[in-house]
């Protein structure tokens, strides 16, 4: 290691051998992330264990449930498994948040928004997370696991939920900054927006294609 490498570089290499990096300092802004680079942001999208990056006012831990946003992506896995350990240890409930699309689903060939069940797609995706959910909450049977479908897209379901928690967790593809804040990052919202401390969870494969 030298003194001279930037501080997103020795963390990223320290995250090899580490279970979790942990992160203080400022909100990641859009601006910020876009013509300054961030080191939250670096370490977060390029780390190979979970990056927690505390934000908001709420620092001390307490019995608020931690929420996490779950799709179909391994990231999201991770994320999940990183919630449920830590409700787990710490004694604290998980809210499961999935966001429903509120465009026409690619598979059902319907162009018409008007005509389509949403009623039934959302008992569909609510039917799937608790699934999903179910998996590890078989590994941890003492948390208390609650699951949400939310019409709004990944970063607004979760802020929807992340006022009443200690904790919000997710997953990350290995977005770079500037994409992240073109095309939208869910990673990239929570850092700047979240009033609680933000756990960012890549896939053991390291998925990139977000």
């Amino acid at each position: 290691m030298s003194f001279n490498e930037a501080a997103d570089q020795v963390l990223i290499e320290a995250s090899h051998d580490a279970r979790l990096v942990v992160l203080g300092g400022r909100t990641v802004t859009p601006a910020a992330a876009l013509l300054l680079g961030s080191t939250a942001l670096s370490v977060a999208t390029r780390s190979k264990c979970p990056v927690v990056a505390f934000r908001g006012e709420s620092l001390s831990p307490g019995d608020d449930p931690v929420v996490v946003g779950v799709d179909d992506s391994p990231a999201a896995q991770e994320a999940l498994k990183t919630a449920f350990e830590f409700a787990d240890r710490f004694g604290l409930a998980v809210e499961a948040v999935r966001s429903l699309s509120l465009a026409a689903p690619a598979e059902t060939g319907v162009t018409i928004p008007l005509l389509i069940d949403w009623d039934g797609v959302e008992s569909a995706e609510l039917a799937a997370l608790t699934e999903t959910v179910d998996v590890h909450n078989k590994r941890h049977p003492a948390v208390e696991a609650k699951c949400f479908v939310e019409p709004e897209s990944p970063g607004k379901a979760l802020l929807k939920h992340v006022g009443d928690s200690g904790l919000v967790v997710v997953g990350s593809r290995g977005r770079n900054a500037l994409a992240g804040v073109l095309l939208g990052s869910t990673s990239l919202n929570l850092l700047h927006h979240s009033p609680v401390p933000v756990i960012i969870c890549r896939s053991a494969q390291g998925d990139s294609n977000e």
